[in-house]
């Protein structure tokens, strides 16, 4: 079965507010259930109803998940208890505040567990960042960008911090069992799934990719939305029609990348993985499980990316495949 999409918020207010953030994120996806497909930009925002406490800053994941709702739940109250959550009953203070905004289309009302989550649609410091991942999300009849538009008051601050990717150049790619990646420069697989968490993932970065990988990518009709190309290639007069920047070697395209301020996502071929391997910090890596024919293949990497940092198991009765980031 695919795996299902929900939407987690984050918020603190007391010590390091940024890294316990962060240390939520990594705690969850180690789980082995939980994937990270898209995380909002950071807010800053007052401590409603808490007096003179400092300032929280908030967030939105939007996760792929194997867990029901009520195990995810369950798995965000584990992570609050692990970076030191007290709950006092009262509006507080806390090092960690995670919630299940929304879980696919489900709706529950139990005491435990309320989805879509009550007063969404009231709390700019969770629209906003929904917004921010997926304004087409539907809440209770209308868009989140509807509810976001129809707030009397946005009262926040955008921070230029960096909450998710882990790491400043990763490297993303699917790979078959015989590890091919491409046949005829194109998929040699037609996988929705994975498809689209590489879209959400890769939206708001800067891709670097060989000229026949970005010729393959124009064929996504959302290929320009939120991302910046440096194509590397020996012929730049074959992209120059798409305004986008080029590069002689991977080297040359990461200074280029590093410059735009945006997470940057290695994407291929075979001679641009091959040239990136000692340069990217992660590997995103989509493990298909069977052998299939083609003509490029993905370099050996298991002596460069050793650590195994998430990994979810999908597909269907047909199919089977592993979402996993490897560290070094």
């Amino acid at each position: 079965m695919p795996l299902s999409k929900a939407y987690l918020a984050l918020g603190s207010n007391l010590g390091d507010r940024l890294a316990q953030m962060r240390e939520a994120l990594r705690l969850l996806e180690a789980r082995g259930s939980i994937l990270i497909s898209r995380v909002s930009r950071i807010y800053e925002n007052r401590a409603v109803g808490m007096g003179e406490a400092d300032p929280f800053l908030n967030a939105v994941a939007e996760v792929r998940t194997s867990l029901d709702p009520e195990a995810l739940l369950d798995a965000c109250l584990e992570t609050e208890n692990r970076l030191g959550r007290v709950r006092t009953g009262v509006w507080a203070p806390r090092t960690i505040d995670l919630d299940v905004l929304a879980y696919g289309e489900t709706e529950r009302d139990t005491e435990r567990l309320q989805l879509p989550h009550p007063r969404i649609e009231q709390r700019d410091f969770v629209l906003q960042p929904i917004v921010d991942v997926d304004p087409a999300l539907v809440i209770r009849g209308r868009t989140a960008a509807a509810w976001l538009e129809n707030l009397n008051e946005v009262d926040l601050t955008v921070r230029d911090l960096h909450l998710w990717p882990f790491a400043s150049v990763n490297m993303i790619a699917a790979v078959a069992r015989n590890r091919v990646i491409g046949i005829n420069g194109d998929l040699p697989w037609d996988l929705p799934e994975d498809w689209d968490i590489f879209l959400k993932k890769t939206l708001g970065g800067t891709l670097v990719m060989g000229r026949i990988s970005f010729l393959g990518m124009l064929r996504e009709p959302s290929w320009r939305e939120d991302r910046c190309y440096v194509v590397v290639t020996s012929q730049p007069e074959a992209v120059a029609e798409y305004g986008v920047r080029t590069a002689a070697s991977v080297e040359d395209a990461l200074h280029i990348a590093r410059d735009d301020g945006r997470p940057v996502w290695i994407c291929g071929g075979e001679q641009i993985y091959r040239e990136a391997i000692p340069l990217s910090g992660k590997f995103h890596l989509t493990s298909i499980g069977m052998d299939v024919v083609g003509d490029t293949y993905f370099p050996d990497y298991a002596c460069d990316f050793k650590r195994t940092e998430a990994e979810v198991e999908s597909g269907d009765d047909n199919l089977h495949y592993r979402f996993t980031v490897l560290g070094r």
